[in-house]
Order: C-alpha cells, then sequence, then structure tokens
C-alpha cells in the first residue's frame, strides 16, 4: 500500500518534530527542492526498524546518520550564527 501525504511546510524549518518535516528541512538545507520521499525500513520479518537497528543498518552501508533532534540542533546553530 502506498500512502501520499501532501504538507505545507513553514519556511523557518521545522514546525512539529515528524520525519516528513525533517525530510523537507533537510531538502531545503541542501539547497534542492522541498520535495521529500520517505521510507520505513523494515527488519525480515516485516516489522519496522528502530533507531538502534536503524543505525546499525546505516553503519553497515555506509549510509550517514541524523535524528531530528540532531538535525533541530545545527538549524537552531545555524540561525544564532546569522
Amino acid at each position: 500500500m502506498t500512502k501520499r501525504i501532501v504538507l505545507n511546510i513553514m519556511q523557518s524549518g521545522l514546525v512539529r518534530n515528524g520525519h516528513t518535516e525533517a525530510a523537507v528541512d533537510l531538502a531545503l538545507l541542501a539547497g534542492a527542492t522541498s520535495v521529500d520521499a520517505i521510507v520505513e525500513i523494515l527488519k525480515e520479518d516485516g516489522t519496522m526498524m528502530r533507531r538502534a537497528e536503524l543505525q546499525e543498518f546505516a553503519q553497515q552501508e555506509g549510509y550517514p546518520f541524523i535524528t531530528i533532534a540532531d538535525l533541530q540542533e545545527y538549524r537552531k546553530q545555524q540561525e544564532q550564527a546569522k
């Protein structure tokens, strides 16, 4: 099943601590169009991986790993520097 959600994101960044908003915020920080795609990474049994499992998966695959809190802290530091 595919689920599509269209959101209007404020230019000021994260308005809630959600993955969708964080994905849009990352795109904006990278200078890309504010469009995102979010996927859930599943374990072999079909259940969703949680943080510790995702960190291990990212390390094994060589993917960067950040949290929404990491993104918020980065944004806060960048906005204070202006």
